[in-house]
């Protein structure tokens, strides 16, 4: 008996996380799509070296130039987005919260 209830307090755990981990990696992935809009319409089209926007950044042929920090802004907001969303479905794959246990 004791295991049992053990079982079903650790999935609702697991269900708790796994929901957490995949609307923070789903709100990353979201709010790097809308960085990149941003910086699509409003950085200048010229790179400049002097001011350090050297780094492109094309969307569907417009090209705009990045300064480092923009740019390793937006990776890494894509990156930990995706890392998010993947340890999601790792959760799901390895602990199953969600499958019935009958």
């Amino acid at each position: 008996m004791q295991m049992n209830r053990t079982s079903a307090v650790s999935r609702r755990v697991w269900k708790w996380v796994e929901v957490a981990v995949a609307i923070i990696g789903v709100s990353l992935a979201l709010s790097s799509a809308e960085l990149w809009m941003h910086y699509a319409y409003t950085r200048p089209t010229i790179p400049n070296s002097g001011i350090g926007r050297i780094y492109s950044l094309n969307t569907h042929g417009s090209v705009v130039y990045l300064n480092s920090h923009e740019q390793s802004l937006l990776n890494s907001l894509m990156i930990v987005g995706g890392a998010f969303f993947v340890g999601a479905v790792a959760i799901d794959l390895l602990k199953k919260p969600f499958r019935s246990t009958e």
